[in-house]
């Protein structure tokens, strides 16, 4: 299934609900939301946590993936806004600093053989 397609045909309960703003009559989400894809052959165990000013936790989630899944569609966080992301699988611990773009920003996360890649794709706004 194409990433976007996924995005929003999977609902998950929202960690912050945040405001919505209008632009050109299209409701654009003020905050941040997350995808993981394992492109691995294995069942991968991916543990996120994500942290604001002064080590708040804002964001914590555990996520079974078997190979070729994916997971996520979270919204997390107020946009404007730095985050700590640090993400934890089988094999990789890897880290991530997260400056949500205006409107929207949705962080791409691939757990692949060899280490955790991180994407960051923003909405125009």
């Amino acid at each position: 299934m194409i990433r976007r397609q996924f995005i929003s045909a999977v609902s998950i309960p929202s960690v912050f609900s945040g405001c919505t703003r209008s632009t050109n009559n299209q409701s654009l989400s003020d905050e941040g939301v997350i995808w993981i894809a394992n492109s691995t052959d294995t069942d991968q165990t991916v543990d996120v946590l994500i942290t604001g000013e002064a080590d708040s936790t804002v964001f914590s989630e555990q996520y079974e993936l078997a190979p070729d899944d994916t997971g996520g569609n979270s919204e997390v966080g107020d946009v404007g806004s730095t985050y700590h992301v640090e993400v934890t699988t089988n094999d990789h611990e890897e880290k991530f600093e997260w400056q949500m773009a205006r409107n929207r920003s949705i962080l791409n996360i691939y757990i692949e053989h060899s280490d955790v890649r991180f994407e960051r794709d923003a909405s125009e706004g």
